[in-house]
């Protein structure tokens, strides 16, 4: 399982990849490239096999524990399966172009192709594995969640349901990427079989019968059978789980590993957060198998007998994300009428067009604009950002006084409210810019032929940002015919390369209140801006830039950046040499320290050695500085409270001279916040002198209603106090936030 997983993640080379996903998919037969039927005896099947044979070996006692072995054995399976989903190709297409072969074969597989056989493949595989995820996993992990207040999960009970989640997330988003073709006779009695209709393009009736999709009451039905009321359970009290283990993760103090364990049960959060939004919307094809009264009816239960911790922020949270996710109907509905024809001269190599069967896969909100260079203004609205079925980026924009969803819900925005901005081939994509320490950004960087050339996305979400970047890891890119060809090309994904060093050096000066200030970058979040959150709530309102403030932890001290300040600093005129030189280099030796090596999904989220000094003697010569705001920076020595409000929205109140809120665009970014100034502050704590550590009492971590930060160190000292005599093993060390 491990060398599979591995072979799926980081080959040696892009073809062992496509090889390895074949095997393991089996889209290509028992009998090899260019065989007769698709059948499902590839290594999937064997693998799940032996998977089920070890954990059915065991005794029945040994079984109903969920021992060590029954956990991290599917687990891994669950892993394996999760990344051969993600990686494979849209549209159901073999993992990789093969050439050899007489011509008979070749002609058999561009006809499966053709005909959508591929489609029917990846249900029945999603099939045969939901089958064991039903039939073997959902009632133990059931029976485990439901015993979770007397014996808390062991770290491979919480792996295994984390990997369950994350199964079921990529079930239902292959799902909704499956266009699901049927041909047009026997569309009409809700029948039919999968079969590809003629690629027309352009605008068309969304009946079924013209786009050539199976009825929604089949596809309901279709997707019924891969995920099941039970394992949508299992997705529910997971994040009640998460969030109860969340809520009062740092109670004890911030140290021996707790770390560790809290990013990954804020993992295991966002997760079954993001899996539920995406079950509750494919599910929501027809009335008798929607489930979002039965979702909320457990959340309310939870609720009501208050024997679990359910944080109001993290609810709302989850309403967003189905919010976000019904716009997908909208977004359909709009396609399936045509898109409007581009205005002015139109390029035949670059249009794109609708093609009758194609779908919405990722719908993410996120403030969207383009930006020229550092003398040019830049803007960002928010937006709506869509990936379809055939990899292509459609950019929509909210109309003046279109409907938005408030804290208590309400009616999504409709066809009539959104507008195209523009739709693009992710093929044309040449690369794109993150950082490990800003989560939520990505900027774009189109080839010549396409303009705006450079376009920068913040997702109100870093869960979607994710999945946008997965789905450009299976994109083919097109290449030039004159373009020169390298050693090590990238052949398939759409490479990342860092935000330019200067680019982060300025945050880091902007951020320095004192010389002596070490101003290392922990985090960069993206919030809204204090007048925007107090004037307008929902959030489907086309608002510009002024509503995104910058916000940068670093070791010593908190800053607040104006957007338009950072994204001038962000694009200059010299990036298109410097990004060319990067992947050349990339190319011909496969050592280039600008590129991004983003592989493997994992947990860490790049926050390895955040904590370290800066080298002495740094300086920040012909760096320009961005502007900053409200009085920041602020020095985190003076910080004399934190207030993580209860509230539906999530917002951070903090004590410095002033009291100063952060309000996040969703709780996720703030329990990552959270986890950071965690870190931090134990830093502090750390490089104290012996002498004001005695007389410090350190940061302490209490749930308290009372706003004053006077009657909250005095009720924090109670509680310190009460704690040291209930664990005397603890005197004498520091209780840290």
């Amino acid at each position: 399982l491990r060398c599979l997983y591995v072979l799926t993640e980081v080959p040696c080379e892009p073809d062992s990849r496509s090889y390895g996903l074949d095997e393991m998919l089996g889209g290509t037969g028992a009998g090899g490239p260019g065989a007769g039927d698709l059948s499902l005896t590839g290594v999937a099947s064997r693998l799940l096999i032996l998977v089920i044979s070890v954990q059915l070996a065991q005794p029945d006692e040994m079984w109903d524990d969920v021992n060590i072995t029954t956990c991290w054995v599917p687990a891994k399976f669950l892993r394996l399966f999760s990344a051969a989903l993600k990686h494979a190709p849209m549209l159901c297409w073999p993992a990789r172009r093969r050439t050899g072969g007489n011509a008979q074969q070749n002609q058999q597989e561009r006809k499966r192709e053709d005909s959508g056989g591929y489609d029917m493949h990846r249900i029945m595989l999603m099939q045969l594995c939901a089958t064991y995820m039903y039939k073997i996993l959902v009632n133990p992990i059931l029976l485990r969640l439901s015993v979770v207040a007397h014996r808390s999960l062991e770290l491979s009970e919480e792996a295994l349901i984390r990997e369950f989640v994350t199964a079921m997330h990529k079930v239902a988003m292959n799902f909704l990427g499956n266009e699901l073709r049927c041909s047009k006779e026997d569309s009409r009695d809700g029948g039919g079989t999968l079969a590809l209709t003629d690629g027309q393009a352009g605008g068309h009736s969304s009946s079924n019968s013209h786009s050539g999709r199976l009825p929604r009451k089949v596809q309901a039905e279709i997707f019924a059978s891969l995920v099941t009321p039970p394992a949508i359970r299992v997705l529910v009290h997971a994040m009640l789980y998460g969030i109860h283990k969340e809520a009062i993760a740092f109670k004890d103090g911030f140290t021996g590993g707790n770390e560790d364990h809290v990013r990954l049960t804020s993992s295991l959060v966002n997760r079954s957060i993001s899996a539920l939004a995406a079950v509750m919307d494919a599910a929501a094809l027809s009335e008798e198998t929607r489930c979002d009264y039965h979702v909320c009816e457990a959340i309310s239960q939870t609720m009501s007998l208050g024997a679990q911790l359910v944080p109001r922020a993290r609810i709302t949270q989850l309403m967003q994300e189905r919010a976000v996710d019904m716009l997908r109907t909208a977004v359909q509905e709009i396609m399936d009428e045509g898109l409007p024809i581009p205005q002015g001269p139109v390029d035949a190599e670059t249009f794109v067009q609708i093609v009758p069967t194609e779908r919405p896969v990722l719908v993410a909100l996120a403030w969207h604009g383009s930006v020229a260079d550092e003398d040019s203004a830049a803007f960002v609205d928010r937006r709506l950002i869509v990936v379809t079925s055939r990899l292509n980026l459609l950019i929509m924009g909210f109309k003046p006084g279109a409907a938005r969803i408030d804290e208590d819900g309400g009616p999504p925005p409709g066809k009539e409210d959104l507008q195209v901005i523009s739709y693009r081939d992710l093929r044309r994509l040449q690369h794109t810019v993150v950082h490990t320490r800003m989560r939520q950004f990505l900027g774009l960087w189109w080839d010549k032929k396409n303009r705006p050339q450079r376009e920068v996305i913040i997702f109100e979400s870093s869960s979607r940002r994710t999945m946008f970047q997965q789905m450009l890891r299976i994109v083919e890119r097109h290449r030039d015919p004159s373009q020169k060809q390298f050693k090590r090309e990238f052949r398939r994904g759409v490479p990342a390369l860092y935000v330019r060093r200067d680019v982060m050096e300025s945050l880091q000066l902007t951020s320095q209140g004192d010389v002596k200030d070490n101003v290392r970058i922990v985090n960069v979040s993206f919030v809204k801006s204090r007048t925007g959150s107090d004037v307008q709530s929902g959030y489907f309102v086309g608002q510009a830039q002024s509503e995104v403030e910058v916000l940068v932890l670093t070791v010593d001290t908190l800053c607040a950046i104006t957007l338009s300040s950072f994204l001038k600093q962000f694009a200059n005129r010299e990036d298109e040499e410097y990004y060319r030189q990067a992947l050349a280099k990339q190319a011909e030796d496969g050592d280039a320290k600008e590129i991004c090596s983003h592989e493997l999904e994992t947990d860490s989220e790049g926050e390895e050695n955040f904590l370290g000094e800066m080298q002495a003697g740094t300086s920040f010569d012909g760096i320009e500085e961005c502007d900053n705001i409200h009085g920041s920076p602020w020095q985190l020595k003076n910080l004399k409270g934190v207030w993580f409000l209860a509230d539906a929205q999530p917002r951070v109140k903090l004590n410095f001279e002033n009291q100063e809120v952060i309000s996040f665009p969703r709780d996720g970014e703030r329990q990552r916040w959270r986890r950071h100034l965690a870190s931090v502050l134990g830093h502090q704590e750390k490089r104290k002198p012996d002498d004001d550590a005695k007389g410090n009492q350190g940061w302490s971590v209490v749930p308290t209603g009372k706003t004053e930060i006077g009657e909250v160190q005095k009720y924090a000292q109670a509680a310190q106090r009460e704690l040291l005599r209930e664990r005397p093993g603890l005197a004498g060390t520091t209780i840290r936030i």
